[in-house]
């Protein structure tokens, strides 16, 4: 987080109307050595520009992950069985807010930005990895429907160039998970989770 400018995070970030994808938040996990590359959370945060002005159009938090603690998502049955039948399940790159069980995930974008963003996400050594988020939605003025879309595209593109098994997302929001779920290419689990009021 500490390589992205603290406003136009928040600037994108503050219409979600929660703090745990603030920069403030995301920050200090990371500063505070909580979510590092030794506890298993190297972050590869995504973010799309526009190509006129190179103002932030769209954003997202995102791990390189090579388990699964601290997601409070119990897949590692899938993991295993993958194992079995030959497919790798980790590394993944995985869109979550770091240990919390709450559903707050989203892409955070400005509906206002114009032009087809490049994306870029951050995963070795904090240089910028480039993905192809282009050909997605229109190229004039994309809503924030078209620039979900691409910001996905990167993400994907990352996992490909970064070598890791697949894209996970965790705990979204009703509006995340409802791209999601028509993302071809895409499938969604459900589980039960308990709150006690």
């Amino acid at each position: 987080m500490l390589d992205i400018p603290r406003q136009e995070w928040d600037t994108l970030a503050a219409p979600a109307g929660t703090p745990l994808l603030s920069w403030g938040f995301l920050a200090l996990l990371e500063e505070s050595g909580s979510i590092r590359p030794a506890t298993g959370w190297k972050a590869a945060h995504v973010l799309l520009r526009d190509r006129k002005d190179g103002r932030l159009a769209a954003a997202a938090p995102f791990y390189a992950r090579r388990d699964s603690w601290g997601e409070f998502v119990f897949d590692q049955g899938f993991a295993r069985a993958a194992e079995r039948a030959g497919y790798r399940w980790y590394p993944k790159l995985s869109g979550v807010v770091p240990a919390t069980p709450a559903p707050a995930w989203r892409i955070l974008t400005a509906p206002d930005e114009g032009g087809a963003g490049t994306g870029e996400g951050y995963l070795r050594g904090g240089r910028p990895v480039t993905g192809d988020a282009r050909g997605a939605g229109r190229e004039d003025s994309p809503g924030p429907a078209d620039l979900s879309g691409r910001l996905l595209d990167a993400a994907e593109g990352l996992a490909r160039e970064g070598g890791l098994a697949g894209v996970h997302v965790l705990w979204p929001d009703e509006t995340a998970a409802g791209l999601l779920q028509t993302r071809p290419g895409w499938t969604a689990w459900k589980h039960q989770a308990f709150l006690w009021t």
